[in-house]
């Protein structure tokens, strides 16, 4: 994994913990061994395969088997 991609899961990160959107595309720039966030934008259901969408519901099983609340 390069320095770019070690950023590139940073930005990852500090979206998820600021928007709390599970699922987005996520629009980086890579330039000189640096990323940069250039924008986000929904990410449709027809994007995704059905192994993920199974994935998906099978984590917010076990969220809510958990007694976690999932907030839309």
């Amino acid at each position: 994994m390069s320095i770019a991609d070690d950023q590139v899961s940073a930005i990852s990160q500090k979206v998820y913990e600021l928007f709390r959107i599970p699922l987005c595309k996520l629009h980086v720039q890579k330039a000189e061994d640096k990323a940069f966030l250039c924008g986000l934008e929904p990410l449709k259901e027809t994007e995704l395969l059905k192994t993920d969408l199974d994935l998906i519901s099978k984590e917010i099983l076990l969220i809510s088997q958990q007694g976690e609340h999932i907030g839309v």
